[in-house]
């Protein structure tokens, strides 16, 4: 199903389920178009729970998993990071290419730019007034990779440009030079 149709669907399935005409957070309007808004939890609850009355302070406690031990967190959330492992796990986003789980750390270049086919689920509520829709993405799959951009901090030189040296700077014993009020 292309995009145009999947919209159309999506659409007609928010107005028959909908109780009310004020549909909320999965289909966004602006001014490119219509636009699905998906969604993922970064973390879901443990099935079992980690015992460990004494917290950190237990040697050998757990870490909260082998994926978030290199997560770039604020020094002030640490603490709150680390008493989440007990009862929370990272849920990672399912990517996939080429039949391969992409690597965490390797996610945001590999999808960026892509042309991906994302599995999803539709939630629902109905909350006063409002009918709230959120797609909850299950799967992601790379169909093509994006244009690889080089990653270079240097430009690249234009095969038109021509290299110039720079000009050579006057300094203080040629018999030119000005004082050090003045430009050079």
């Amino acid at each position: 199903m292309d995009f145009d149709t999947g919209m159309c669907v999506l659409d007609t399935l928010q107005n028959q389920v909908g109780t009310t005409k004020e549909h909320k957070n999965m289909i966004v309007k602006d001014i490119m178009g219509k636009m699905i808004h998906m969604v993922r939890n970064v973390f879901e609850k443990r099935r079992i729970m980690l015992d460990s009355p004494h917290g950190q302070s237990l040697k050998g406690a757990p870490q909260m998993d082998e994926e978030t031990q290199n997560w770039p967190i604020a020094e002030e959330l640490v603490g709150e990071l680390d008493e989440l492992k007990y009862t929370f796990q990272a849920d990672l986003l399912p990517l996939y290419h080429d039949g391969h789980l992409v690597e965490p750390s390797h996610a945001q270049n590999v999808i960026n730019g892509a042309i991906v086919e994302v599995h999803f689920g539709i939630l629902h509520w109905h909350i006063s007034d409002f009918n709230i829709f959120q797609a909850n993405i299950e799967k992601i799959i790379i169909l093509k990779l994006g244009y690889r951009h080089h990653t270079s901090n240097y430009k690249c030189l234009h095969p038109n440009d021509t290299v110039s040296e720079p000009e050579k700077k006057k300094s203080c014993h040629d018999e030119d030079a000005h004082s050090s009020g003045s430009q050079v």
